[in-house]
C-alpha cells in the first residue's frame, strides 16, 4: 500500500477519534476535591490521595499540588473511602464520603504529624455536606426516594418538582391526562407512564418555558429533535442510581438549553448481588364510583382503566473488583374504554340499501368496508326534534321501529341520483318522501384502547489497570391500538402505534497520569415509528367518517 493511502487512512482515523472525543461528555461528572493541610493550617504538597468506591472496590489516585489541592473527577454517585498518605504524617482515612450524581463534592482533609504506619479514621457522617464548590442551585434525588415517593405512572421525572427553583403543580385534567403549563402543548406529561415517546415534563426553571429543559442519561443527550424540552427516553425507576436537577446552571458543559438540567445516572453492578421486584394492579373492580361520568354523562361511573405494571432488576459482580453487570425491566399493560355522547349512526337497513344501490361510490365503499360497523354500547330512543323536524311537521321525519325515517332516495316513480342533495332542514328534505324504513338510529358508541409497553435496560462495567470500559443501553418498545370516538368507534378507524425508542452508549476512560485523564464516548439515540407499516388493514384511501 502506498504511503499516501496510509496517510489518508491515518488522517481519517484520527479525525473519527477526534470527533467522538469532542462530542463526548464524562461517563460521570461528579468529583471530589479539596485541600490537604496539617493541623496548623499549612498545605501538604505531594500527598497521595486515593479515592475508592466502596461498592465496586475501584480506586483512583492523585497527588496534591504545590497549593495542597487535589481533585479526582469522573466519579459515579455512591459512598467512597478517601485515603491520604504523606511522608511525616499519620495515614488519614475518611469513610462513607457520599458523592452525589453529577455534582462536585468538597472535602478538605487535615493530617496529623506522626508515623505513616499510624492511622486516623474519620466517618463521613461527621463531615460537612454543604455544597460550596460552585454557585449552582441543584438537588439530587436518590434511588431510595424513587422507591418511596409516589409518581404518576411511575414516571421518575414527576419528582423534578422537588428541586429548588423548579416549578410545576403536576395538575391533571378531568380525564386524568396532564394539564399543560401555559404556552406549552407538547406530548408526554406521564400520560403513557415511562412509555411516552417524547416526554415534555410539565416543570419550568430559570423563568424559562418547559421547552427549555435539558435531559441526559450518563452524560448523553436524550432530547427530542421535534419538541423542545422533551425526552425521547424516560428511564424506569429501577434503573436509576441518582438523578440531579440543576435549576440555574453556570457551567459551559450544561449547554444547549436554558431551563432545568436533568441529569440521570444509571445503576451499575457492585461487588454484592442485589435486585428488586414489583407488581401493581389497578383494575376497575377496585375503584369507587364517581358521582357522574357514565355513558349518559349523569349516572355514576367507575374509572374503567385496567392497568398492570410490573418489573424488577438484578445486578452484581461477574469478576469481583473488575467486571460488573446490571439489568432492569419494566412492563405496562393497560386497557380502557371511552364512551361517546348520544349520536346518530346509520341503521343496518340503510347500510344494506347503500351497498345494493351505491356500489363503487365513496359512501358505498365506506359503508361496505371491513370494520365499518360502529361499536354500539347502547341504543337510545330517537326523537325527530333532534333534527329540527318538530317545526316542519311529521312529513319530514317519523320515528319508526329501529330508528328514524328521514326520507328515501327511491320510492314509486321517484328516483334520486347519486350526488343529488336532499336538505333535511329546508326545501324538500325527504327526497322521494318517507318510506317507513329506519335510516338512522340514536346510540352511544364505545371505543376501546389497549397498550403493551416494555423497557429493557442493561449495563456492563469493566475496569482494567488504568482503563475503564462501560456499555449501557435502553430499549423501549410500545404496542398500542386505540379506537376513534370521532369516527363513531368503527374498527376501521382504529390506529395502531408501535414506536421503538433506543439508547446505547459506549464509554472508554483512560488514566494518563495522576492529574490527566482521556475519555471517549460513542452514543446513539433513536425514536422510530411507522404508522403506515403498523396499520396494514387501514383503508387510507377512504375519508374518515
Amino acid at each position: 500500500m502506498s504511503l499516501s493511502k496510509l496517510s489518508i487512512r491515518a488522517m481519517l482515523t484520527l479525525a473519527c477519534v477526534a470527533l467522538f472525543a469532542a462530542g463526548a461528555h464524562a461517563q460521570f461528572k461528579a468529583s471530589l476535591q479539596g485541600t490537604v493541610m496539617d493541623t496548623r493550617g499549612g498545605v501538604v504538597v505531594g500527598a497521595k490521595v486515593t479515592v475508592t468506591n466502596q461498592d465496586t472496590g475501584v480506586s483512583r489516585e492523585t497527588v496534591t499540588s504545590a497549593e495542597g489541592y487535589y481533585r479526582v473527577g469522573e466519579l459515579g454517585p455512591g459512598a467512597y473511602t478517601v485515603t491520604v498518605d504523606a511522608a511525616g504524617f499519620k495515614n488519614s482515612v475518611a469513610k462513607d464520603v457520599v458523592v452525589a450524581a453529577e455534582e462536585p463534592r468538597g472535602l478538605d482533609i487535615t493530617v496529623q504529624v506522626g508515623a505513616v504506619s499510624e492511622q486516623v479514621t474519620v466517618n463521613g457522617d461527621t463531615l460537612p455536606t454543604l455544597q460550596t464548590e460552585d454557585a449552582s442551585l441543584s438537588t439530587t434525588i436518590t434511588s431510595e426516594q424513587f422507591e418511596r415517593l409516589p409518581q404518576v405512572g411511575r414516571d421518575p421525572y414527576e419528582l423534578l418538582r422537588l428541586a429548588p427553583g423548579v416549578f410545576g403543580d403536576g395538575a391533571r385534567a378531568s380525564n386524568g391526562t396532564s394539564a399543560n403549563l401555559p404556552n406549552s402543548g407538547g406530548p408526554g406529561g406521564s400520560n403513557s407512564s415511562i412509555f411516552s415517546v417524547e416526554n415534555q415534563v410539565q416543570v419550568t426553571a430559570n423563568g424559562q418555558r418547559n421547552s427549555g429543559n435539558n435531559f441526559t442519561i450518563d452524560g448523553a443527550s436524550v432530547n427530542s429533535l421535534t419538541w423542545g424540552g422533551a425526552a425521547i427516553l424516560t428511564p424506569n425507576q429501577e434503573s436509576i442510581q441518582e438523578l440531579t436537577v440543576v435549576a440555574n446552571s453556570y457551567t459551559a458543559e450544561d449547554g444547549r438549553n436554558t431551563g432545568a438540567q436533568v441529569k440521570v445516572v444509571s445503576k451499575n453492578g457492585t461487588n454484592q448481588y442485589h435486585g428488586s421486584g414489583f407488581f401493581k394492579d389497578d383494575s376497575p373492580g377496585l375503584n369507587a364510583f364517581n358521582r357522574w361520568g357514565g355513558p349518559d354523562g349523569q349516572s355514576p361511573q367507575k374509572v374503567r382503566q385496567n392497568l398492570r405494571q410490573f418489573g424488577g432488576s438484578i445486578g452484581g459482580p461477574i469478576k469481583k473488583d473488575k467486571l460488573f453487570f446490571f439489568f432492569s425491566y419494566e412492563g405496562d399493560r393497560s386497557s380502557d374504554v371511552q364512551f361517546s355522547r348520544a349520536q346518530y349512526v346509520e341503521t343496518p337497513a340503510l347500510q344494506q340499501w347503500i351497498a345494493a344501490n351505491r356500489g363503487g361510490t365513496v359512501i358505498g365503499d365506506l359503508l361496505t368496508a371491513k370494520g365499518a360497523q360502529p361499536r354500539i354500547f347502547q341504543v337510545l330512543t330517537p326523537k325527530c326534534s333532534d333534527f329540527g323536524s318538530d317545526v316542519n311537521g311529521p312529513t319530514h321525519c317519523q320515528v319508526v321501529s329501529g330508528g328514524v325515517d328521514l326520507g328515501s332516495a327511491a320510492k314509486g316513480n321517484c328516483t334520486m341520483s347519486y350526488g343529488q342533495y336532499a336538505d333535511i332542514y329546508s326545501g324538500d328534505p325527504t327526497g322521494c318522501g318517507l318510506d317507513g324504513v329506519p335510516d338512522l338510529q340514536k346510540v352511544i358508541t364505545q371505543a376501546p384502547t389497549q397498550s403493551s409497553g416494555n423497557q429493557y435496560n442493561a449495563r456492563v462495567d469493566y475496569t482494567r489497570a488504568k482503563d475503564l470500559f462501560a456499555v449501557s443501553f435502553y430499549i423501549t418498545p410500545l404496542n398500542s391500538v386505540g379506537g376513534d370516538l370521532g369516527a363513531n368507534s368503527r374498527p376501521m378507524a382504529d390506529l395502531t402505534f408501535n414506536p421503538r425508542n433506543k439508547y446505547v452508549a459506549l464509554i472508554w476512560n483512560h488514566t494518563l497520569s495522576s492529574t490527566m485523564m482521556n475519555e471517549a464516548r460513542l452514543n446513539w439515540t433513536r425514536f422510530f415509528a411507522n404508522q403506515l407499516a403498523s396499520n396494514p388493514s387501514v383503508a387510507w384511501h377512504l375519508p374518515r367518517f
